[in-house]
């Protein structure tokens, strides 16, 4: 359980960094912004211990089609966190425009890389026993 635990923080802490570099040089170099405020990165850091927590979620959930359980977990996770979104956006400002398909692409692009890496890694296992 404590190694399960290690993993899961690990894995919050690179994806937490890694979104936050990416974000940062989006900001400098495309939108020409020097700051990024307190809330836009707690709430990136929220999403980054749902998303991993959905992953860990869904590993669980085994289904025959590898592809369907993928579809199934992408759609799943991606609409709770827009759900998480919505009802967050009543408390706290989130922004002037509807963040809502800036959040979508991110999480896609986020959830495909993570994808790929899962999947080949599996399949470097599976013919390294073979």
């Amino acid at each position: 359980m404590l190694k399960e635990a290690q993993k899961y923080f690990l894995l919050v802490c690179v994806l937490f960094a890694v979104t936050t570099f990416c974000s940062s040089i989006i900001q400098l170099a495309i939108q020409e912004k020097g700051y990024d405020s307190n809330t836009h990165i707690l709430l990136r850091g929220a999403i980054c211990i749902l998303g991993v927590g959905f992953i860990c979620l869904f590993r669980t959930v085994k289904l025959k089609n590898r592809l369907l359980q993928e579809c199934v977990h992408y759609i799943v996770s991606l609409l709770l966190i827009l759900l998480f979104i919505f009802c967050l956006s009543f408390f706290v400002e989130i922004g002037e425009k509807p963040p809502y398909p800036i959040f979508a692409l991110n999480y896609t692009g986020v959830y495909a890389v993570i994808f790929a890496v899962s999947y080949f890694n599996k399949k470097k296992k599976f013919e390294d026993k073979k």
